[in-house]
């Protein structure tokens, strides 16, 4: 028997499909352009909307303090007063800063600050905070005391 010589052969490596190749570099940087552009977008919407919650975190905290002013002369029997200064109020916890650049217009039946007294009752009390167009009011009820914040 003729002895036949084995010879196998090394598979050559081959794409299978050689229409696939990867991205080039101008599509690779089309794909990034077009991200960027949407990140910019979403950064800028984020800035729009930062005047509107500075305003009604300002609000918010004030709203809080007159409240916590308002328990406190009522559970003490004493005198509970809030301050307006200037970019913000004062309370016997301390000075409190409105962040950004939240305005603050106090108007008071009591000229000036809000003093609540042990039996809730209070001077009514007109705070408008504003920052450009957007703007909300903290007022505080004459005689009941009560306080909300309303958008108007």
């Amino acid at each position: 028997m003729a002895s036949q010589a084995v010879t196998a052969k090394m598979p050559i490596l081959q794409n299978p499909e050689p229409h696939q190749r990867g991205a080039t570099l101008v599509e690779a940087l089309a794909a990034m352009a077009i991200l960027a552009f949407g990140a910019s977008l979403v950064i800028g919407g984020v800035r729009a909307v930062s005047p509107k919650l500075a305003v009604e975190r300002a609000a918010s905290d004030l709203e809080i303090a007159l409240k916590a002013a308002r328990h406190q002369a009522r559970m003490s029997g004493a005198e509970a007063r809030i301050d307006p200064v200037e970019g913000g109020y004062a309370s016997s916890d301390g000075a409190v800063h409105f962040s950004g650049k939240v305005g603050a217009s106090w108007r008071s039946d009591a000229g000036g600050a809000i003093v609540f007294r042990p039996s809730g009752f209070a001077a009514g009390a007109e705070i408008e905070l504003v920052v450009g167009p957007h703007r909300r009011f903290v007022r505080v009820e004459p005689v009941t005391g009560r306080v909300h914040v309303a958008a108007d």
